[in-house]
């Protein structure tokens, strides 16, 4: 994948990275994580062939060339919104186009909220929704993993999930149920797992504090906001789930939910034909492709 790297001083000062991925007005991309780098989200399954845009990755303050500031603090979600605001302001874009992938979802609800005015729309790409207080149970979890069953690899990744569940965050541990993140766990998933599998701990550590999210007050910016939003799910995801993101949609005034057949945690990697389509579709209809 061939990609230029470029910089720019956010809020505070410090120097952020991103990579550029084609030509044309960006689309802006924000991976999960936290502390993990965007190349894991390739070109989105050729995005910016079939759309003629460019897609620029944020990597994350104290992640890969990103600077690593002083205070802590300022890994928080919440306040990691305004290094989104000054890419969009150094891209010199009134209104953006954003993804976000996973754990990003909640980075990007939260930039949504504060920010809706500079939003040309928003996709949510197997999201977290933390932010707006739609998160799975630990037994729709349960229910949800039973969807995989009949994989050969399901009952030590399963056990490894509850593990998860009861508050073991170790990457020795996530290794053992990343199969959960594909539809067929063969060895191209395998090797794109391998993208998946180091992070900035430090990152990581401070991106979620307790009593970060107030849902309600977020769940109010967000109907208000204007711009479209997708929510895209797989099929067989473990979290979300289609029913969990079928109760997310309906908080947006302008949400579409799109479920990507046959698709797990990974839908560019599952299937990048169907997903590049159908991202490829939404945004030809934002404001911010017209």
């Amino acid at each position: 994948m061939t990609y230029r790297t470029e910089f720019f001083h956010t809020y505070d000062g410090l120097r952020l990275a991103y990579h550029v991925i084609g030509t044309g007005r960006p689309i802006v991309v924000l991976p999960t994580g936290p502390g993990l780098l965007p190349d894991y989200l390739g070109d989105l399954g050729g995005l910016p062939r079939l759309t003629n845009r460019s897609l620029v990755f944020l990597q994350l303050r104290g992640s890969g060339v990103s600077e690593i500031p002083d205070d802590p603090a300022t890994y928080r979600c919440d306040r990691m919104v305004e290094d989104v605001e000054a890419l969009r302001r150094h891209l010199m874009l009134d209104r953006m186009d954003l993804i976000a992938h996973s754990q990003a979802g909640d980075l990007g609800l939260m930039y949504a909220a504060r920010h809706p005015d500079h939003l040309a729309s928003l996709a949510l790409v197997t999201p977290v929704m933390n932010a707006i207080g739609v998160e799975p149970s630990a037994d729709e979890m349960r229910e949800s993993m039973k969807l995989r069953r009949n994989e050969p690899w399901y009952e030590a990744a399963a056990d490894a999930i509850l593990q998860a569940l009861d508050g073991d965050a170790s990457m020795e541990l996530r290794a053992s149920y990343v199969p959960f993140f594909y539809a067929r766990w063969d060895p191209e998933a395998h090797a794109h797992s391998e993208l998946n599998s180091e992070r900035a701990t430090r990152v990581e550590a401070g991106f979620i504090v307790d009593g970060m999210f107030t849902p309600e007050e977020t769940r109010r910016a967000l109907y208000a906001m204007e711009a479209p939003v997708l929510v895209l799910v797989g099929e067989i995801d473990l979290a979300p789930t289609v029913e969990l993101a079928g109760r997310a949609v309906k908080l947006f005034t302008d949400g579409q939910l799109v479920v990507q057949p046959g698709a797990a945690h990974m839908p560019w990697v599952d299937d990048p034909v169907w997903f590049c389509n159908e991202m490829a579709r939404f945004l030809k209809t934002s404001v911010g492709a017209r």
